[in-house]
């Protein structure tokens, strides 16, 4: 699993490089294929704008693609997922905290669950 952001070199450095984060993406997915696991844990509905490249990048070369929330509870949880389901994700995790998992039914997870497992298996074309 490789961890992707825009990379920081120093504290209050700003947005970050995107485009190292993009070429070190490109080069994992060259040397190992699908066994390259994308995976970023600031998922939210609000996607912070050093992010967005990067989630554009992850879903150009497909899956396996995981995130996980960023808060245990989002304010608007179901529009995080559908974040995450719109960028590719193989596989979303909801953030935990000490307290356990957050609390959501079972029917919205199965919904949710539904939604991940309908992503395609390739790149958009």
């Amino acid at each position: 699993m490789l961890a992707v952001n825009p990379l920081r070199t120093a504290p209050n450095q700003g947005p970050g490089n995107a485009a190292f984060t993009k070429r070190v993406m490109y080069e994992c997915r060259e040397a190992l294929g699908i066994r390259c696991v994308f995976d970023n844990h600031d998922l939210n509905a609000d996607l912070p704008p050093p992010l967005v490249p990067i989630y554009r990048y992850m879903r150009t070369p497909g899956p396996e693609i995981q995130f996980q929330t960023l808060n245990a509870t989002p304010e608007n949880f179901a529009g995080t997922i559908r974040k995450g389901v719109r960028y590719g994700a193989s596989a979303i995790e909801l953030y935990q905290d000490f307290g356990g998992f957050p609390l959501v039914p079972d029917d919205k997870l199965r919904k949710w669950a539904a939604m991940i497992e309908s992503n395609p298996a390739e790149p958009p074309p």
